[in-house]
């Protein structure tokens, strides 16, 4: 597995202002994934990944400064000391926003002739749908945990959801909700 840059490459500063997530009260949905022969009592420190920095040439962007520094916090809560010098565990984090196209085909439900629904008999008249289409951004943000002496990913927490305006405007807010939602994830695992 090749292991991109801690932050991808994408211009990130507006990628993930906009980012994290959910549509709903309930914040994104998150999932994780774990090599099943990693022993994960044996780590004890951690460090980011140096594959080629933040996105930006030549300094760090306040998303990329966000999502490591609620990295730090949730790993550090967990028991991991942070020691860039030598970790057992090197940290990689991407993000990704992608605009979606959202299509529902339902029967339309409008009163026919002698007060009849037209949906009740679209069967056999090959009556009308209503076609409701809707455009959103969805956001996803990979944390992936790699053995640093082997160079092997031994555990992946991944949040997907919609953005919405509310999580627009709070950018910080919504990165410490979808960081803290993947490491939930992983104390549970």
């Amino acid at each position: 597995m090749r292991v991109s840059s801690w932050i991808s490459a994408i211009g990130m500063t507006s990628l993930l202002a906009a980012m994290f997530l959910a549509g709903c009260a309930t914040g994104p949905t998150v999932r994780v994934d774990q090599d099943a022969a990693a022993d994960m009592s044996k780590y004890h420190t951690f460090g980011f990944y140096r594959g080629g920095g933040t996105g930006k040439p030549g300094y760090s962007t306040l998303t990329a400064t966000r999502l490591k520094d609620a990295t730090i916090r949730e790993l550090e809560r967990l028991g991991y000391r942070h020691d860039e010098s030598n970790p057992d565990l090197l940290v990689n984090i991407t993000a990704n926003v992608a605009e979606r196209v959202d299509v529902k085909k339902t029967p339309a439900t409008a009163v026919g002739p002698y007060g009849y629904r037209v949906a009740a008999f679209r069967g056999w008249t090959g009556g009308a749908y209503d076609i409701d289409v809707r455009q959103y951004k969805a956001g996803t943000l990979v944390i992936d945990l790699i053995d640093a002496g082997q160079k092997q990913l031994v555990w992946r927490g991944i949040a997907e959801g919609e953005l919405n305006k509310s999580k627009q405007q709070d950018p910080a807010g919504t990165i410490d909700a979808a960081v803290t939602g993947i490491f939930a994830k992983f104390a549970a695992s």
